[in-house]
């Protein structure tokens, strides 16, 4: 009897094994990661970065501030690819510490083979060329992301900017929605409106550098 019942457990066990050998894109630590940096803009970040409880600073002289810092500030998740499984849009801020300017990129993420694989990355430079061909402002005029303003819904990537006027008071949100076609990312629609009163930047204090 206790035979016959150690057999009947076999199945029950493959099943948990399995489950527990499956990695879904949530249980990715993306703030202990590596990331490849493709922005032109910072040269003293190299071309991989390496985060650590989701900030990077380039090598500098301690307790100097003339450091570049790199941080992993959002992470959201969505199905992007219309496969009914999520992939995960990592916003990633960057700029000088003593800076009161940063700027944007979103690495996409799915997994493949139980790791996770670059999908895109989306650079704020980017962004800035469809605000150019939108409001003719060029494409200084694009200030940084708006905080809780990239999703992944529908099928499409969202993402804000606060743009327009002055660095110190932009008026405008420009709304940039991409969906991913052959590997590429591709313009669905955008959007440039009044910002609203509760819309910010990401938070990027000194104690967030």
């Amino acid at each position: 009897m206790l035979r016959i019942y150690s057999l009947m457990l076999l199945p029950a066990l493959s099943v948990c094994v399995l489950a527990q050998s499956k990695v879904g894109i949530r249980e990715v630590d993306f703030k202990n990661r590596t990331f490849p940096f493709t922005a032109d803009k910072f040269a003293d970040l190299p071309g991989r970065i390496r985060v650590r409880n989701g900030l990077y600073h380039s090598p500098h002289q301690e307790p100097g501030m003339t450091y570049t810092y790199f941080k992993v500030a959002e992470v959201v998740f969505g199905d992007l690819t219309g496969d009914g499984q999520d992939e995960s849009a990592v916003v990633a801020i960057y700029g000088g510490a003593t800076s009161d300017y940063y700027e944007t990129s979103v690495y996409l993420y799915t997994v493949k083979g139980r790791r996770p694989k670059l999908l895109a990355v989306l650079n704020q430079k980017d962004v800035g060329k469809e605000y150019e061909r939108l409001s003719h402002e060029g494409k200084s005029s694009l200030f940084e992301a708006v905080a809780g303003g990239t999703t992944i819904k529908g099928g499409r990537l969202t993402v804000k900017h606060l743009a327009g006027g002055a660095h110190c008071c932009p008026p405008n949100v420009f709304t940039l929605r991409l969906k991913l076609k052959a590997g590429k990312l591709a313009t669905a629609n955008k959007s440039l409106r009044k910002k609203r009163e509760a819309e910010e930047r990401i938070p990027h204090g000194a104690g967030d550098r």
